[in-house]
């Protein structure tokens, strides 16, 4: 039987799940290591007592120094020591593998990004602003299809009545153009103020919650918020109006301005 397909396959599901590998040697070592801790003390003061109990019985019995009982037990807590330095060097390559592949990812998205731009730039040259806004009325139409509003999370923000589509969390909230202007200029105003804005900040001036990854994207002074809007209808014929980011939010954004 040929074992090196499987050992293959078995090389790559490693590789993929290192971080989580790693991350649980990490935590399971720190777990031994306080439990051989604790047997190493217990056993360490067998021995300290012992030899205490033979210097006592000697002419010139003393207590025994912190070097002497060093020298006696050091090596009881060996093993503790050592699953701990093993825990330890787990957790920090657990951390360096994470942090290369955000890296390769944010390099891939960053690329994607101006990709993206690039040839939405050319679109608009080629088929003119006209023929571009039905192009992304249509992507638009297509994408509102896909995410109909009884699968996603409806947010009532009391900011106007106008049905928002939220693409980059799927979700729909209450709002009205005017107060999406409204943010646009208040989240621009304090990139001007403080150098950035994150995408956090920018829901936040609409009403709207956060979510995990919108702390960790968003515009700095390289570039000011633009949007544009583009209007949909579902099949009962209710608008919704879905807002895009002419300058997309990205990663860099504290740190590259």
């Amino acid at each position: 039987m040929d074992l090196a397909p499987l050992f293959k396959r078995l090389s790559k599901v490693a590789v993929k799940n290192s971080p989580a590998i790693l991350t649980s040697i990490g935590v399971t070592g720190a777990v031994a290591s306080a439990y051989l801790a604790a047997k190493g003390a217990f056993k360490a003061a067998d021995i300290i007592t012992q030899a205490q109990e033979e210097e006592n019985e000697t002419e010139k019995g003393h207590e025994l120094t912190f070097e002497e009982k060093f020298d006696l037990t050091w090596q009881c807590y060996a093993p503790a020591f050592g699953c701990l330095v093993l825990s330890a060097a787990a957790m920090v390559c657990s951390h360096r593998i994470q942090d290369r592949r955000a890296a390769a990812m944010a390099s891939a998205y960053s690329v994607v990004r101006e990709s993206y731009t690039e040839y939405r730039v050319k679109a608009t040259e080629k088929l003119g602003p006209k023929k571009e806004q039905e192009v992304r009325d249509e992507i638009a139409q297509d994408r509102r299809d896909r995410h109909p509003i009884d699968q996603t999370v409806l947010i009532a923000t009391g900011r106007g009545s106008t049905l928002i589509y939220d693409k980059w969390n799927d979700r729909y909230f209450t709002s009205s153009r005017n107060e999406i202007d409204k943010a646009v200029n208040e989240a621009n105003r304090e990139i001007n103020v403080n150098g950035f804005v994150s995408l956090t900040d920018f829901y936040h001036y609409l009403g709207v919650q956060g979510t995990g990854h919108s702390d960790y994207l968003g515009w700095n002074i390289s570039q000011l918020i633009e949007v544009y809007y583009s209007g949909t209808l579902d099949d009962n014929g209710d608008a919704c109006l879905q807002v895009d980011f002419k300058t997309e939010p990205h990663d860099k954004f504290d740190r590259s301005y």
